[in-house]
């Protein structure tokens, strides 16, 4: 969400963003493309976080990408709204107006608050156990044997004939566009009439460590950072884990303002660790709260630490320890709509990412400049657009379907992302066109030459 808002900023729009956290707690790292590192890097990555290596790990902490993110939105203009969720849409389409968070309706934000254990002001980082299951898959329509179908909520649930101004709290936004970017569990989408297509894998669990870092200690005196598997036979860290009975298939070592440590195991690998108390049919059963032991569960990451060299670190504040399923992915059916207003989904509200690809930052970034891009289209409907092929300027005539022609194309781009980052274009040619960032002369010899639009056909001719 923080991206797409400063890049509509830059196309002359007027941007109110509504967050609906007040903290930014998540210290996870994310592995990134160097591209991506690229991109932020233009973005002022480097400026607010100076000791940033960016010849290293292609990796980021959360927190960090948010603040920075934040800190270039606020220069450049972006209304910042904290603690804020989409509550209703006026039906005209003109009033999009929200209510305060309440806790029935807000996703927690601390760990703590995830597990129902203390807050770091009524305990220590020990305790400070974050559960996180897989989103459960209800109200759901089975294909086949991995495809499901999670139905809309309603086609129109959230668009109101009024608006109880009188009602404490709500403050009116006017909106030409709208974007979602609030995640996975969207709300809004559904609200809007989005299916959700999930795709279903093997059984998989992962687990993620968070410990304390100290920033007065030097890089060079901490553990060299990895991102090992069962195959690699030059890092022996997977059989050390082994030897502790801790049977993972992947596992990884990145710093960020924690020591963050992550791992992929089979349900049967946890249960024989003693951290389910009883083995369910399904994971999603299995790793609700009343069937994890908590106190095998911190036994268990502390082993993991001391594999990694790093056992006489405390847990850290916040998301300390956080056991998931990922098992699935999914994505909204259909990306898009223009009518009654123009609304694009982006981010993992659009399609999230299978975990250990660790793909979901860098597709989220393009998919929320694509849905800027499909804002800027709409808003040049019924008008002509001048656009640079080469040397030449053409013009085309923006309607309904170009605009709808254009995002089918650029979803279909970015899935192929899936590929490896060899499919993107330099850092510094991207802007909100889509053009700009794939590499479309290589993905046209993947057959997707169809997809393409005559101005994208252009494009590739004009780079030969």
């Amino acid at each position: 969400g923080l991206g797409p808002a400063f890049a509509a900023v830059l196309m002359g729009f007027l941007v109110v963003l509504g967050e609906g956290r007040t903290p930014f707690p998540r210290h996870n790292v994310l592995k990134t493309w160097k591209h991506t590192i690229d991109d932020l890097c233009l973005l002022g990555f480097r400026y607010f976080h100076p000791k940033f290596d960016v010849h290293g790990t292609h990796a980021v902490a959360t927190s960090d990408l948010q603040m920075c993110l934040l800190k270039t939105g606020l220069l450049i203009g972006v209304d910042f709204r904290y603690n804020r969720w989409v509550a209703g849409i006026h039906e005209s389409g003109k009033k999009l107006w929200t209510t305060r968070s309440k806790p029935s309706f807000t996703e927690p934000t601390t760990a703590m608050e995830k597990s129902g254990l203390p807050s770091p002001a009524d305990g220590d980082g020990e305790d400070a156990l974050a559960i996180k299951p897989g989103a459960s898959i209800v109200n759901s329509e089975r294909k086949n044997k991995v495809d499901f179908y999670e139905h809309a909520h309603s086609a129109d649930g959230i668009i109101r004939s009024s608006i109880p101004t009188d009602e404490e709290g709500v403050e009116v936004w006017d909106f030409d566009a709208l974007i979602d970017a609030t995640g996975e569990k969207t709300v809004l989408s559904r609200n809007l009439g989005f299916d959700r297509k999930i795709q279903k894998y093997g059984p998989a669990i992962g687990m993620v460590i968070n410990l304390a870092l100290d920033p007065s200690i030097p890089a060079k005196q901490h553990p060299p950072e990895k991102v090992t598997g069962i195959g690699n036979l030059a890092d022996t860290t997977i059989t050390e884990l082994a030897n502790q009975g801790i049977h993972a298939e992947n596992a990884e070592y990145l710093r960020g303002r924690t020591h963050f440590i992550a791992l992929t195991m089979l349900k049967d690998a946890v249960f024989k660790l003693g951290i389910l108390k009883a083995e369910k049919p399904t994971i999603r059963e299995s790793l609700v709260r009343e069937n994890l032991d908590m106190e095998a569960l911190k036994n268990t990451a502390r082993r993991i630490a001391k594999c990694f060299d790093l056992g006489h670190c405390e847990f850290a504040p916040n998301n300390a320890i956080q056991i998931f399923d990922f098992s699935a992915r999914s994505q909204l059916v259909g990306t898009h709509f223009l009518a009654p207003f123009p609304f694009f989904a982006c981010g993992d509200s659009l399609a999230s990412p299978f975990w250990p690809q660790g793909l979901g930052v860098n597709r989220g970034f393009h998919s929320a400049l694509d849905a800027v891009w499909g804002v800027y289209l709409a808003s040049k409907r019924g008008s002509r657009l001048d656009y640079a092929i080469g040397p030449r300027t053409r013009e085309l005539t923006v309607d309904d379907t170009y605009v709808n022609e254009e995002r089918a194309q650029a979803w279909k781009l970015m899935d192929f992302v899936y590929f490896g980052s060899h499919l993107l274009s330099e850092a510094r040619t991207w802007t909100i066109d889509p053009l700009s960032r794939y590499n479309i002369r290589y993905l046209t010899r993947v057959q997707l030459e169809s997809t393409l639009n005559d101005r994208a056909k252009e494009y590739v001719v004009s780079q030969k």
